[in-house]
């Protein structure tokens, strides 16, 4: 009953950011959380499930210990961990932008400027198709990079909270196997939505 309570929460944030998303406004650029979490949400519930088996395939423990240290070490970095590794990144980018907005303006290169402004898409001056077709899930296949490390290091604390009890050598090798499978399924998922952006 717990789980399930927390199963229903999770779609619950997953409807919310969904819509949240569509009030990114083209006058101050589009915040890349409000993308990439949704996706990140609605996958939660097979990533949960991947990342189980694979606990209970390389550290030999049970179903229900690999799956309570799975459950809350995913809810810990979908919406601790990603989050916080964004703010960094929100305020990097700011710093090192000076708080300027780079738009991208024809003798620009695009994938360059896309590096530096994958946490926050600012306002470009061309054709709105640029960023509504292909620089969404460009910036959420860079942003994949810091994730997944915010995601390893949050999962691995947790996961020892829940299995106090395993090797920690062998339970942040076990817990980055799957953010590894993870992760590669998201790639994936992102790469699909970018070519048919591109087509």
């Amino acid at each position: 009953m717990r789980y399930m309570r927390s199963l229903r929460l999770t779609a619950s944030v997953a409807a919310l950011l969904v819509a949240t998303e569509a009030a990114a406004s083209a006058n101050v650029g589009v915040p890349m959380i409000f993308i990439t979490l949704p996706r990140m949400v609605a996958a939660l519930g097979p990533i949960i499930l991947v990342e189980t088996v694979l606990l209970m395939a390389r550290l030999r423990t049970g179903i229900s210990p690999s799956f309570q240290a799975s459950l809350f070490a995913n809810l810990a970095s979908t919406f601790v961990g990603v989050p916080v590794a964004w703010a960094a990144l929100v305020f990097l980018e700011t710093l090192t932008q000076g708080g300027r907005l780079l738009g991208i303006d024809p003798g620009r290169q695009d994938l360059l400027v896309l590096l530096f402004q994958a946490p926050w898409l600012f306002p470009v001056t061309r054709d709105v198709y640029v960023v509504d077709y292909w620089m969404k899930p460009a910036a959420s296949l860079v942003l994949l990079v810091p994730f997944f490390f915010a995601s390893w290091l949050t999962e691995r604390k947790v996961a020892r909270w829940v299995l106090p009890n395993i090797e920690p050598g062998a339970l942040s090798r076990a817990v980055l196997l799957g953010n590894v499978v993870s992760y590669t399924g998201l790639a994936i998922w992102l790469l699909q939505w970018l070519w048919a952006s591109l087509r």
